[in-house]
């Protein structure tokens, strides 16, 4: 049997005739009318024995976060995705089962892929229990205070959140694997991070490496594909602000992490929500020019700045999850603030957040 990206020929044939019964076979190819196209005309093709597809009008439908196994020819999986609007999980699902698992058939494999498949190995520390369910006092005093800035006890259980003493563990997942993690005490803001084997495509160890939270984007499985994405500074943002939100783990976003943006393909806009203050503020002109050039829209919103009281002096919130935690809004309403505040990021609008930001009080709203 043929294998395309670890794909059986068999596979692709039957879930093209699944969903597009009127599909002709020529040689080693399905031709169907381009769902991204009302023009009636066959002349988008899925090859079965290379896993690629290629609209001859042009190939902008899959835009620039398609994995491209040659200039022309964009994935099978990428195709999937788009046209179901799923993640990249649920496109593999749809195509293998739902025994199969993603990370098996991960870009990188074909020796035409300019990208070599790298995979990642980390562990928890052990001693580890989950704070969902902590029966003990440090274990509880953690989860009355993740609840303080927003998390119910469903989330701390869905994002495997655990504890030894008072400090909390965050994992990061990719695919259902997990490929990193952080961990901050409950007391003070000192966070710890792990030392992560690489792996090349031929199995064997690249050593330690500087692998960072830079190289993730935290809540990368939460974020349904070719949709929106909203990226946040920190993981309580990501928390706070809810659906199709992700965290860089700082203000400015990588090289890397812009990878982590191509594989997800917000074809719908990427938000950049950073903290209302001055590293928050001109992040959004170094992630605008890091991530313009994938070619989809972009949005920024800014929290706004509300008066609280501490130690009998008056302050101002900065990030969206201090207004739950210093201003006892709720999730709901402080997703709503952050939904109606949305504006389009480009030249314009740069300029007059610059102009803003030599007069802080108009960032306060």
């Amino acid at each position: 049997m043929a294998y395309a990206n670890n794909i059986p020929s068999q596979r692709i044939k039957t879930w093209v005739l699944r969903h597009f019964p009127d599909a002709k076979e020529r040689h080693d190819e399905l031709v169907i009318v381009s769902p991204f196209r009302n023009d009636g005309k066959y002349k988008f093709n899925i090859s079965l024995t290379k896993g690629q597809c290629h609209d001859w009008r042009g190939d902008s439908w899959a835009g620039e976060t398609s994995v491209k196994t040659s200039k022309r020819n964009c994935s099978f999986f990428n195709f999937v995705r788009l046209y179901l609007g799923c993640s990249y999980i649920e496109a593999v699902k749809s195509v293998m089962g739902d025994s199969a698992n993603p990370k098996d058939f991960l870009y990188g494999k074909p020796e035409d892929d300019e990208t070599p498949l790298k995979t990642v190995e980390v562990e928890l520390p052990s001693g580890l229990e989950t704070i969902h369910d902590a029966t003990d006092v440090e274990g509880r005093a953690i989860r009355k205070w993740l609840m303080k800035r927003g998390y119910t006890l469903e989330m701390m259980e869905e994002a495997n959140l655990q504890h030894i003493g008072m400090e909390v563990y965050w994992p990061y997942y990719e695919y259902g694997e997990m490929v990193y993690w952080q961990s901050r005490s409950r007391m003070n803001k000192i966070y710890r991070f792990p030392n992560v084997k690489v792996y090349g495509p031929d199995g064997k160890i690249e050593g330690q490496t500087e692998v960072s939270k830079g190289d993730f984007i935290y809540g990368f499985d939460d974020i349904k594909a070719a949709s929106y994405m909203i990226l946040t500074e920190s993981i309580f943002g990501k928390i706070t602000i809810g659906d199709q939100a992700g965290a860089t783990g700082g203000a400015s976003v990588t090289d890397e992490q812009k990878q982590k943006v191509k594989l997800i393909g917000p074809k719908d806009g990427i938000i950049l929500s950073p903290d209302n203050d001055k590293a928050g503020v001109e992040s959004l002109s170094h992630n605008y020019a890091v991530l313009r050039p994938l070619g989809y829209k972009m949005y920024y919103t800014l929290p706004p700045k509300m008066p609280y009281m501490k130690d009998g002096k008056q302050e101002f919130t900065k990030d969206y999850n201090e207004l739950i935690e210093l201003c006892g809004l709720s999730r709901s309403e402080v997703r709503k603030i952050h939904d109606e505040s949305i504006t389009q990021l480009n030249d314009v609008s740069l300029l007059k957040l610059r102009v803003a930001s030599v007069a802080p009080d108009r960032l306060r709203t």
